[in-house]
């Protein structure tokens, strides 16, 4: 995460999929946000990654966002889409 982009900007994962995410934000605090997946990390800037882990239960395609004040709004924004 930097310059208020998610790389990559894309994810696909299959139903039942646990995930390991090593997030990293190179330039200020950002979060990675599914609110419909119940997921909200906020990641610290900090050379070291943050591991998170998660498993895709539900098919579908879910919209990613910084939730951090004006971050969604330049572009900070993703999708992940999980398949049968």
């Amino acid at each position: 995460m930097r310059n208020y982009v998610y790389e990559p900007r894309t994810f696909e994962f299959k139903v039942g999929e646990t995930v390991e995410f090593r997030l990293i934000s190179e330039d200020e605090p950002h979060t990675f946000t599914v609110k419909d997946l119940g997921i909200n990390w906020v990641v610290p800037k900090n050379e070291e990654p943050q591991v998170e882990t998660f498993t895709f239960n539900e098919a579908g395609t879910y919209r990613l966002v910084c939730t951090v004040s004006g971050h969604e709004g330049s572009g900070m924004v993703g999708k992940i889409t999980v398949v049968e």
